[in-house]
């Protein structure tokens, strides 16, 4: 059998992606979600859906997951090429800016890197939905980034993202965002683990 993810407090799980809805549901609602996909898939709407197991906390790691997979899905879509090379160029300002080790100049270069690929996917609601998060993404972007031996991961998963976006591979690309904010997620909850650990010497 297959050994199945420790369950934490407050977690949601991305049980499937959408580009056109994404269904956030609870307990017994979570199984008529995913037939709703189905049938929605049947009328050629794309669909999702997020367990929100917890409803309090709100899962902010999980819904930001939810939404960059759907802003990369779209953006590999529709995304322009004129867009396409102010990504390439966002992606070269990054990797030049971490060799400051400045965390607040480096957190706001990557920020103007996901806006681009937000605003390439041509999704009012999906911008705005990801504007009202931008505080609580920039706080856990922050502590992130002010661990340095985790620059050159975030250049390499830049670079994949690119490759994604440039190729137009919707699949790969949400994939890599995805795998992106798991890696920041887990690098926080060990930064997090070391701190108690040392306020314990």
């Amino acid at each position: 059998l297959e050994a199945q993810k420790p369950l934490r407090v407050g977690e949601w799980e991305l049980l499937s992606g959408g580009e056109d809805v994404l269904f956030f549901a609870v307990g017994r609602m979570v199984q008529p979600a995913l037939n709703a996909c189905i049938e929605l898939m049947h009328h050629g709407v794309r669909a999702g859906v997020v367990d929100a197991r917890f409803v309090k906390p709100i899962d902010e790691e999980t819904l930001r997951q939810a939404l960059d997979a759907l802003a990369m899905e779209l953006a590999c879509e529709r995304i322009s090429e004129e867009e396409i090379g102010k990504l390439r160029q966002a992606c070269d300002n990054f990797a030049e800016i971490t060799k400051t080790q400045d965390a607040v100049q480096i957190a706001q270069a990557d920020v103007e890197l996901h806006d681009i690929i937000v605003q390439g996917s041509r999704n009012e609601k999906l911008a705005q939905m990801v504007s009202n998060l931008s505080q609580q993404m920039y706080r856990y972007r922050l502590e992130y980034i002010k661990d340095v031996s985790q620059h050159g991961r975030l250049i390499e998963e830049h670079e994949e993202i690119y490759r994604c976006i440039s190729s137009r591979d919707k699949n790969a690309g949400a994939k890599a965002i995805k795998m992106h904010i798991y890696n920041q997620e887990q690098s926080i909850l060990n930064q997090i683990q070391q701190n108690k650990g040392t306020s314990r010497v």
